[in-house]
C-alpha cells in the first residue's frame, strides 16, 4: 500500500514575563517546521524536512498570517502532495495527517486567504489534478508503545471515531522536531540586529537548550499543556481496540478509518487542473 505521512508544528520560545515563565508556541513567533515521508509496503520510499521563518504569508491585503500549528499543518500536506506530483505516474494512495482539518481543507476544499494562503492552496489543487485516486487517513497522534503495538489509539473515552496510529507519522514528527535547532539558529542569523532584544535573547536561550532537552511543545485543540481534555462519547457506545466492528483500517473503502469522509464523497477527486532537508 502506497501512503504519505505529513506533520507539521511550530516552534516554541519561553520566556519570562512579570516574573512568570510563558510559552509562546501557538502562533509561533520564529517559523513552523514541516515534514513529510512516503511508503510503499512499509518501506520508506522518500522524505523531506524543513522549516518556514516567520512572517510565514500574508493576506492579500498584506497582513501577516501568525504561524500556527493548522497553518503547519497543511504546508506539510502541500509540500508532500507536490512532491508526489512531481515525481510522476499519478500517484494513488492514502494521505496521512493527524490533523483532520489540514486534510480537510487540502483534500475537500477550500479555505479562506486569510487562514491559508491563496497561493499555497492553488499549489495543493494542481498537485492533486496530476495524482490518482488518493484518500484521507486522520491517525492518531504522540502514540504511546502500546498504541503502536496494537495500531490504534486506546482512550474509549474520547469522543470522535477511533483512530489509526503508525510508527510512520511518529518519524514524521521527529523530524519536525530536528528541524527546531535549525529554525532558531536561521532566524537568529536574520533577525538578531532588527528584532526586540528580549526576543533575541530567549532565541539564544532555546538554542543553547536545544541538545540537552526537547524543544517546548504547544499541543491544539483538546490537548494543552500536555493535558487531555477528554468528552464522554454518547450513552451506551463505548471504544474497543479489540473489536474488530469498530477498528478502522487502511482499506480505503472503510469508512471508519477517517471521519473527514463525511464530506470527502469522491477521495479521488481534484481540481482542474526554506529550509529543506531530504533524501
Amino acid at each position: 500500500m502506497e501512503r504519505l505521512f505529513a506533520d507539521g508544528g511550530t516552534v516554541a520560545l519561553v520566556m519570562q514575563i512579570g516574573g512568570r515563565r510563558r510559552v509562546f508556541g501557538n502562533p509561533s513567533l520564529v517559523a513552523i517546521t514541516w515534514a513529510w515521508v512516503r511508503v510503499s509496503d512499509e518501506r520508506e520510499v522518500a522524505r523531506k524536512a524543513g522549516y518556514v521563518l516567520t512572517p510565514v504569508a500574508h493576506t492579500p491585503e498584506g497582513a501577516e498570517i501568525p504561524a500556527r500549528s493548522d497553518l503547519a499543518e497543511y504546508y506539510a500536506l502541500a509540500q508532500g502532495l507536490k512532491a508526489l506530483a512531481r515525481a510522476g505516474g499519478r500517484w494513488s494512495g492514502a494521505v496521512c495527517s493527524d490533523s483532520a482539518l489540514s486534510l480537510r481543507r487540502a483534500l475537500g476544499g477550500t479555505a479562506s486567504p486569510d487562514l491559508i494562503p491563496h497561493a499555497w492552496q492553488t499549489e495543493v489543487r494542481l498537485a492533486r489534478g496530476r495524482l490518482g485516486q488518493v484518500w484521507p487517513v486522520t491517525v492518531g497522534s504522540h502514540p504511546t508503545p502500546e498504541e503502536l503495538r496494537d495500531g490504534v489509539k486506546h482512550h474509549p473515552e474520547e469522543a470522535g471515531p477511533m483512530r489509526l496510529v503508525s510508527p510512520w507519522n511518529v518519524l514524521a514528527d521527529d523530524l519536525c522536531r530536528q528541524q527546531h535547532r535549525l529554525a532558531l539558529e536561521a532566524w537568529h542569523e536574520q533577525y538578531r540586529t532588527t528584532a526586540e532584544p528580549h526576543l533575541v535573547s530567549a532565541v539564544l536561550d532555546a538554542i543553547e537548550r536545544a541538545d540537552a532537552e526537547p524543544p517546548a511543545v504547544v499541543r491544539s485543540g483538546r490537548e494543552r499543556d500536555g493535558v487531555r481534555a477528554y468528552r464522554p462519547r454518547r450513552p451506551g457506545v463505548r471504544r474497543d481496540p479489540g473489536d474488530p466492528r469498530q477498528r478502522p483500517t487502511w482499506d480505503p473503502a472503510d469508512r471508519r478509518t477517517s471521519d473527514t469522509f463525511s464530506w470527502l464523497s469522491d477521495p479521488g477527486a481534484g481540481d482542474a487542473a526554506t529550509g529543506e532537508s531530504g533524501d
